[in-house]
């Protein structure tokens, strides 16, 4: 399987992985999930808030494709130098179905965790590693491109907690990276859980994806 890094600055890295998921594993996916519901997503700290992310989830979701995954996970985690502990039971994994299907439908720029003083005093198993994997041929749909807005190494990213840098406020188009990748059926693209990033809105059609969050242990980063 060819692995193909983004490099956004220094020590920053996105990887995009062509073909990661075949179109009858798609179906496959589809298929042993097509019992559960989906339910309007909302966020941990909002609920749902259309304002914020409009779009339709089917949360922990049936993913037999979860040791494939972590041996590129492990990879990635090497290579990128940020070596976070994390946990490969399937368990303490984060797996949901995203369908966006109506115009407007939108995630507004997010980080995927930030790191509390509260989940390493109390040992919590927080998402370090994102992943989004595209069950949609690009050609079905319009807009809702996922976009990292801003790259930053984990050290600046927690020294500026919560606020993002001032720099990189003035500057957030500069650093605004788009995966032409991820239209690709089958495409994995995975980053950091702490860089910021957003889906735009959709315009016209359907998308879906995987999103996994890939989790380890808060006290030991």
């Amino acid at each position: 399987m060819k692995l193909k890094w983004s490099v956004h600055k220094d020590s920053d890295y996105c990887l995009c992985v062509p073909n990661f998921l075949s179109d009858d594993e798609i179906k496959h996916f589809r298929t042993i999930n097509k019992e559960q519901k989906f339910l309007r997503a909302g966020t941990r700290h909002s609920g749902y808030n259309p304002n914020i992310r409009n779009t339709w989830r089917k949360h922990q979701v049936k993913f037999p494709y979860w040791d494939r995954l972590m041996k590129i996970v492990d990879e990635y985690n090497f290579v990128s130098g940020y070596n976070f502990d994390i946990s490969h039971d399937r368990k303490h994994g984060e797996v949901n179905h995203l369908l966006y299907n109506q115009a407007g439908d939108h995630f507004i720029a997010h980080r995927d965790h930030r790191l509390r003083l509260e989940s390493i005093t109390k040992k919590e198993m927080i998402r370090k590693i994102s992943c989004t994997i595209q069950m949609t041929d690009g050609h079905e749909y319009e807009g809702s491109d996922l976009e990292v807005v801003e790259s930053m190494s984990v050290a600046d990213a927690y020294s500026n907690y919560p606020l993002l840098p001032d720099f990189l406020k003035r500057n957030a188009e500069k650093f605004r990276h788009k995966f032409p990748e991820l239209r690709d059926k089958g495409t994995l693209v995975m980053f950091t859980s702490i860089h910021e990033h957003t889906v735009t809105p959709l315009i016209s059609g359907a998308r879906e994806s995987i999103v996994v969050f890939v989790r380890g242990k808060a006290h030991a980063y």
